[in-house]
């Protein structure tokens, strides 16, 4: 295109039916720096108000079906008849819109309420932000969340819309509009700024330039949502240590400390929202104690809370079998009182039933008749009193058996404790002999290190004999490189806009290189390479990889910064990559890579303020197994990591990697390279080549010299600009997303063979890349979570059999239709592990 391009945003019209390569767009605003006009009232003159599409339409819209985009025009070099389109553009010249304050998309229809922001529509969205026009009065902007077709036929639609939860400022940085809040404007001030498409049954309204519109507010309101004031101002309320609840006493205590929370002056309507919701508390407690009862006399509640018990009875009873066994011993205490009181009464009937039988032998042998009747009496007596107290004495000895064998249990108790205290014994003796060992230990390798130095002392004075006799002579020093490269582009905040402008100004150098990227294929490359410790381009040979990771380079102006270092084969330790220290010499021997050189000058605490970042970039990265010769960089790809190199050399016995320090590799698959293994795929980005770059990604510009200035950032701002701050969660609807596929690659049912792990550090780095790159990425509602996935889940499909198949085939079925290409780089594994005897994986 030619200096005289106009950008313009438009949205699709027809193909012509001759030919569908060709077609229309509907031209709508102008885009002129950071500002946006109607059409027809700047440079952009033409009475049709669309554009002529020469090659590509069918491109276009594959992408941009149901939204709006931005289009290079330029003016047609052919004679132009009356009633034809004065501009010409093709699909190569068209990208997403770079900011949502271009343009938005007016709806006749009153605010919702902000819990439950949706309204019902008659025509599709074009524009994710959206006002809304009641009694000529607009109201907005808000964010477009969703839609759903509620009746295709006849055009009904339900759209879900948000409050914005960032602030709008203007070009020179002053505030237009606060988060959680929308601007009250009057139809007649920006009439000027309307445009009106017609469709084939609508008419669709558009308004230009948010910023232009917000500067004639004439009100503004609040409009944050319940759930937002109980998560913003609640959590302030809770990290209060004096607040240990939300029970009325505590609320009375929150009303009267209120004061003490600095935002409370400046919010006190939504703090009063939220004392009201603490309110409902007390109404919502009743109901939830009669749902609840009514829940669990349900068969689901019962069957649910014995599903609990039955997972938690450990903890569950842990308290109540404490009691239990201190019941016991309470009661074995008693037991052994009873079985000595019952020996005792045992023993004086035995007594008894002597003494009654003695009387009974001496009443018999009495023969004198006159005392017969006497002694029969006598006799009868004592036979009953004999058996009662044989009776008692049976009862006795079954009670003090039934004792007996209960207490045999405490005496097995007693046994255990009795075991444990010997086992305690053992242990405080091996827990001694550990401690004399440890010493021995320590005495030891102060004898090693002693003698280690003694050893070098001696070799020290042998050197210059042995280099004399062996006629070595001192080499010289070799020319030192800089590696200093001083900063031009400034960044006076990190937000959405700053990000934008400098990947602009980055694909503007790279186009005058004579390489056009996709907006969100270089957002992508810059937002991981900020990110992620370890960035590997992987491909067949030939696509580009090298070259493109070259070319950004010198595009950003890193000069020597940016470290080629070809890896070759049969590096095994970081003395290939490093060097080492040489204990004759006395000094440390670089290696021939130059990164121990460039290391040597980052020291400086200020190097990443004055200087750019610095990419190492490892060509053929998997030529060796980089564990073997990278294992010190390793631990860097964690955030807790010291960033320590080790070099063994008594001078300088560490190294420290500035965080603007990023190490890129390119990949080939082929059988002349390593596996990555395991290890190296969770610490890594992995960025594929054989979709980045195609043919609407390469194109031929202008490849004169390069006057574009090159976005030298400083090595701090380029990690601080493409690294969220503050809390850092994903959204509902994206964090549902990703825990489905989690779900699906962690399930070890057997029939879908081995199991695929997502760790912790995968989950944090798609969360901190899915909330850096969504607001750059708007062309689609799921593109940044797509590009996540395909770097950082894709690469760990790696398995056998029909089983794994399988569980690829079910992660398919639930993956949403809007990641594009995750869902094509899976069906592209399916197909060829079916053709390789189920052998699947995502790098081959």
């Amino acid at each position: 295109m030619s200096k005289k391009d106009i950008t313009i945003i438009c949205m699709l019209d027809h193909p012509f039916n001759s030919n569908p390569h060709q077609g229309i767009v509907n031209a709508l605003f102008e885009k002129d720096g950071n500002e946006y006009y109607p059409i027809n009232t700047k440079d952009f003159q033409c009475s049709t108000e669309q554009v002529f599409i020469m090659n590509g339409y069918e491109d276009i819209e594959s992408k941009y079906e149901n939204s709006l985009f931005e289009l290079r025009v330029q003016l047609s070099n052919r004679e132009v008849k009356d009633g034809a389109c004065n501009y010409i553009s093709t699909s190569d010249y068209s990208s997403p819109l770079k900011t949502k304050l271009a343009c938005a998309q007016i709806f006749d229809a009153p605010v919702p309420d902000s819990n439950k922001m949706s309204l019902t529509v008659y025509s599709l969205p074009k524009a994710t932000t959206i006002f809304l026009k009641e009694n000529d009065m607009l109201h907005g902007p808000f964010s477009l969340e969703s839609y759903d077709i509620k009746n295709s036929e006849q055009g009904i639609f339900e759209i879900k819309l948000a409050t914005l939860t960032q602030e709008i400022r203007s070009n020179d940085n002053q505030k237009l509009l606060q988060a959680y809040h929308y601007a009250k404007v009057h139809q007649a001030l920006v009439q000027q700024s309307f445009f009106e498409v017609k469709e084939q049954h609508n008419s669709l309204t558009f308004i230009g330039d948010i910023r232009t519109i917000l500067n004639h507010s004439e009100d503004f309101v609040d409009h944050i949502s319940d759930s937002e004031i109980v998560n913003k101002y609640g959590g302030l309320i809770a990290s209060n240590p004096q607040i240990r609840g939300f029970s009325k006493a505590q609320r009375d205590l929150i009303r009267k400390q209120v004061n003490d929370i600095r935002q409370y002056n400046q919010y006190k309507p939504r703090f009063q929202r939220l004392f009201e919701l603490f309110d409902y508390t007390d109404e919502w407690g009743s109901a939830r104690a009669t749902l609840m009862e009514s829940f669990i006399s349900s068969d689901k509640g019962t069957n649910v809370l014995k599903e609990y018990i039955e997972a938690n009875k450990e903890d569950y009873f842990k308290e109540e079998r404490v009691r239990f066994e201190e019941s016991l011993k309470n009661e074995s205490v008693e037991l052994k009182e009873d079985i000595k009181q019952l020996e005792s009464q045992k023993h004086s009937l035995e007594t008894a039933i002597r003494s009654k039988t003695e009387q009974l032998k001496n009443t018999e042998i009495q023969d004198d008749e006159s005392d017969q009747v006497l002694a029969n009496k006598l006799k009868d007596n004592i036979d009953a009193s004999v058996n009662e107290s044989k009776h008692k004495l049976e009862e006795i000895n079954k009670k003090l058996e039934e004792i007996k064998s209960q207490y045999s249990t405490y005496k097995k108790l007693a046994e255990v404790e009795d075991e444990i205290k010997g086992k305690e014994a053992v242990k405080k003796h091996i827990d001694k002999s550990i401690e004399q060992l440890s010493e021995q230990k320590n005495k030891i390798q102060v004898e090693i290190k002693d003698g280690n130095s003694t050893l070098l002392s001696r070799l020290v004075e042998l050197k210059p004999q042995v280099d004399m006799l062996s006629g070595v002579m001192p080499t010289e020093p070799k020319n030192k490189v800089i590696f200093d490269t001083p900063v031009n582009y400034n960044v006076p905040k990190y937000d959405t806009e700053q990000q934008q402008r400098f990947i602009e100004q980055l694909s503007d150098t790279l186009a005058s290189y004579g390489r056009k990227i996709d907006f969100d294929d270089l957002a992508n490359i810059v937002i991981t390479m900020s990110q992620s410790q370890f960035t590997l381009f992987s491909g067949l040979p030939g696509t580009g990889k090298t070259s493109l990771a070259k070319l950004i380079g010198k595009s950003i102006g890193l000069d020597n910064r940016l470290l080629n270092i070809p890896v070759a084969r049969g590096w095994t330790s970081q003395r290939d990559v490093l060097g080492f220290y040489n204990a004759l010499s006395q000094n440390f021997v670089t290696s021939a890579t130059g990164l121990y050189d460039m290391l040597s000058q980052m020291q400086n605490s200020d190097d990443g303020l004055k200087n750019s970042p610095s990419i190492v970039l490892l060509d053929e990265f998997n030529l060796s197994q980089p564990e073997h010769y990278f294992s010190p960089f390793m631990e860097m790809a964690d955030n807790e990591s010291e960033r320590i190199i080790h070099t063994g050399d008594p001078a300088t016995p560490q190294l420290y990697v500035p965080q603007h320090v990023r190490f890129l590799g390119t990949i080939n698959h082929d059988e002349s390279v390593q596996i990555l293994t395991p290890r190296m795929l969770d610490r890594s980005s992995i960025i594929h080549f054989d979709e980045l770059i195609d043919g609407a990604s390469l194109s031929s510009l202008d490849n004169s010299k390069n006057s574009v200035e090159k976005p030298t950032i400083s090595g701090n701002d380029f990690i601080k600009l493409f690294n969220p701050t503050g809390v850092n969660e994903l959204p509902e609807e994206i964090y549902n997303i990703l825990n489905s596929i989690m779900n699906i690659l962690h399930n070890d049912e057997a029939k879908f063979g081995n199991q695929v792990i997502v760790s912790y550090r995968k989950v944090k780095a798609i969360t901190n890349y899915y909330n850096t790159a969504s607001s750059l990425m708007i062309s689609e509602r799921l593109t940044a979570l797509d590009y996540a996935i395909c770097q950082h889940i894709i690469p760990l499909l790696n398995g056998f059999g029909e089983g794994f198949g399988l569980r690829l085939s079910e992660l398919l079925s639930q993956l949403p239709d809007g990641l594009v290409k995750t869902r094509a780089k899976l069906q592209r594994i399916i197909n060829r592990g079916q053709l390789n005897l189920h052998t699947y994986g995502a790098l081959s």
